[in-house]
């Protein structure tokens, strides 16, 4: 998964669905085997990861799309209020 981020970094999102597809209004996992990450755009088109799981089912359970949908709603929350931090990498 840690060189697949590397790879996203350098190059933007993939472009595959097997590596990376919609599971959601406005979110997106990324795949690694049976690891998986959600993430969504920020307005800015950064990538914001929300968390990751080990998937066990066919589908990707509910609750971790709603966990996810939890996270961007409420980093939207914290950025719209200025309450966001963004450090930049030197």
């Amino acid at each position: 998964m840690l060189a697949l981020l590397r790879r996203i970094e350098a190059q933007g999102p993939p472009r595959s669905v097997e590596l990376s597809h919609q599971v959601g209004s406005g979110l997106w996992e990324l795949v690694r085997g049976r690891l998986r990450v959600l993430w969504f755009y920020d307005e800015d088109r950064d990538l914001i990861l929300t968390h990751g799981f080990v998937k066990r089912s066919r589908k990707t359970p509910a609750a971790e799309i709603a966990r996810a949908a939890a996270y961007r709603a409420s980093y939207r929350r914290a950025k719209a209020a200025g309450h966001l931090i963004i450090e930049e990498d030197e």
